[in-house]
């Protein structure tokens, strides 16, 4: 049975995307059969890094639009298994109907796949919006990625508001794995005092912790972006890839305890 897991934050800019691409990656070099849903329509992980075909194929806007059962999206590329995204699916708050089935098309798709993987992650798009509601209706997992300044920190409360209303009318096994800090810079005064002070509160009040792992920032994740890989493929010894590489260790630890 596998163990999903969506990456997710109301805010853009904070590593989601890098994040999936990474715990994707991480997950098959730990000999993993993984899949990762690319939901956000920005199309990084599929087009830029994947290299994934979108035109006259099969992608997640025919799965959710249109019923189409989700291995039938299933694009088998260089760095794994991935259902690819494509633009079309910036128009689902009105293209996908306001009925009883609204936030259960992803979960209908995907039931099928339950057994062909150990995890399948979710790259999940900025905003509150019915993708992000038919990501929380489906996962297990809810890892929330954070950058360690006061505009990363903006959304965690209403974040926080939206999984509780989730898990009570809709998805009872939903869970936050954890927090992640990206984009760190330890050295700085700021990013000391929150980690001090404002973290904790935000912990306390999403009743979940950090990831004993911090990601560093690197120019390397930007640069493996542009050469269209995973950056534990482009610079495996770099410090952004380490720490991902301990960071997927970290949940494959989470989620074995539950």
């Amino acid at each position: 049975m596998a163990k999903k897991i969506a990456i997710a934050n109301t805010k853009g800019g904070i590593g989601k995307t890098s994040t999936a691409i990474a715990l994707t990656d991480g997950l098959r070099q730990k000999k993993k059969k993984t899949l990762l849903i690319d939901a956000d329509p920005n199309s990084t992980s599929s087009t830029q890094v994947y290299r994934a075909v979108t035109d006259n194929v099969a992608t997640l806007t025919d799965v959710l639009y249109d019923g189409l059962p989700a291995q039938d999206a299933i694009q088998h590329l260089e760095y794994g298994d991935i259902i690819p995204v494509d633009p079309e699916l910036t128009l689902a708050d009105t293209k996908i109907a306001a009925d009883a089935n609204r936030f259960y098309h992803l979960k209908d798709a995907c039931d099928a796949l339950e057994d062909m993987y150990d995890y399948i992650v979710i790259d999940c798009p900025p905003g509150n919006g019915v993708i992000l509601g038919n990501v929380l209706s489906y996962v297990d997992e809810v890892i929330i990625p954070i950058t360690c300044d006061s505009f990363g920190l903006q959304c965690l409360d209403s974040f926080k508001d939206i999984m509780d209303t989730y898990k009570k009318r809709i998805n009872e096994k939903l869970h936050i794995c954890g927090v992640l800090i990206t984009m760190y810079e330890g050295r700085q005064a700021l990013t000391r005092d929150l980690e001090e002070n404002t973290i904790p509160e935000e912990l306390k009040y999403l009743n979940t912790t950090l990831f004993n792992t911090r990601i560093r920032r690197s120019v390397r994740l930007k640069e493996s972006q542009l050469f269209s890989m995973p950056v534990m493929e482009y610079a495996k010894n770099s410090t952004v890839a380490l720490d991902y590489q301990a960071f997927t260790e970290e949940v494959i630890r989470r989620c074995k305890r539950k």
